[in-house]
């Protein structure tokens, strides 16, 4: 079973995960799918979508990544905290899928 690691921050777009989401889920036997965010809790999309993460710490880093775009991520480029610890997971991904804006792209 692989890794499906969904990267989330407020102010996410709901599409950019939960399209590649609901592929995912239709293969349970392949991937096991969990949700992060740089602390851990409860973080909102932009269309006000609420889903329970776990921090960054917990991550099992191999298999994908998933980062979706989203509004949020324009304060989230100049976080260099946020940009350290991502920079960390994708490299030790398999896979990584999605960018930041401002011209910082992964993928």
């Amino acid at each position: 079973m692989q890794n499906f690691n969904v990267v989330l921050y407020d102010d996410f777009e709901t599409l950019d995960v939960f399209g590649p989401v609901e592929i995912i889920g239709k293969l349970p036997d392949l991937y096991d799918l969990k949700y992060y965010s740089l602390n851990g809790g409860v973080v909102t999309s932009t269309q006000k979508v609420q889903v329970n993460t776990k921090p960054f710490s917990d991550i099992y880093p191999s298999g994908v990544l998933l980062i979706p775009g989203g509004s949020g991520t324009r304060t989230l480029v100049d976080d260099k905290d946020f940009i350290a610890q991502l920079k960390l997971l994708a490299e030790q991904a398999g896979t990584v899928f999605g960018r930041l804006y401002r011209g910082c792209t992964t993928g």
